[in-house]
């Protein structure tokens, strides 16, 4: 019964797009603060700020004392984390449960039974170990559509992030009331950079599968 339930909401999960989950996230709380007063979260920008004109966000009220802000910071960043994050977790629970599933019907996993060894012990430092090699791998070569979804979910949020900056880059959106044009320079950085971050997300994975499983080894 609960396997069952796990595998409907990891499918359910990953079958929503991480903008369409930070939209309807923000509807609902923003319906659910104006019916019931719900004001929990922040759904848009940083502590402080306020959202001019193309979406950007500018500092608008100074806000003191250290841990304050970082209760702030907080507030505003729980929202756009869940709705980034489920449906990649949904995803990558599927990839590490099919591969620890393999690795409990291993033959190594069967002789540490047979001698004796406690079920959690097994699964912890035997099966589980040998199967994260499988997720590290899913999960860094995943990396280009992860920073995809960051950059719906930062403009959603109007974070003043990578998402922001390239949808009013490519728009032509001014922060101020001059116009503004395409600037193929700035979108081809931040291209070049967003396929750097994926080539060493890549090598990475690579790393990560020697260290963790000895048969990739030369």
């Amino acid at each position: 019964m609960v396997d069952g339930v796990l595998r409907g909401f990891s499918y359910a999960a990953w079958a929503v797009p991480s903008f369409v989950l930070a939209l309807m996230l923000q509807s609902a709380f923003n319906w659910a603060g104006s019916r019931f007063g719900f004001r929990w979260f922040e759904l848009s920008g940083w502590p402080g700020s306020c959202i001019g004109q193309g979406g950007y966000s500018y500092v608008c009220e100074q806000t003191s004392g250290s841990l304050h802000h970082a209760v702030e910071v907080v507030r505003h960043l729980v929202v756009p984390v869940v709705a980034l994050s489920v449906a990649f977790i949904g995803l990558h629970s599927r990839y590490l449960s099919s591969s620890l599933l393999l690795a409990l019907n291993a033959p190594f996993t069967t002789t540490a039974r047979a001698k004796g060894l406690p079920e959690r012990r097994v699964v912890l430092r035997h099966a589980l170990r040998n199967s994260l090699a499988t997720f590290a791998s899913a999960l860094l070569l995943d990396f280009g559509a992860i920073f995809g979804a960051a950059m719906a979910v930062d403009w959603v949020f109007r974070l003043n992030g990578l998402g922001t900056l390239f949808i009013a880059e490519v728009a032509g959106i001014g922060s101020g009331d001059s116009p503004r044009y395409l600037n193929p320079y700035a979108i081809e950085s931040l291209l070049t950079g967003a396929a750097a971050l994926v080539v060493c997300s890549s090598v990475l994975a690579e790393v990560v599968v020697r260290r963790l499983d000895p048969r990739t080894r030369p």
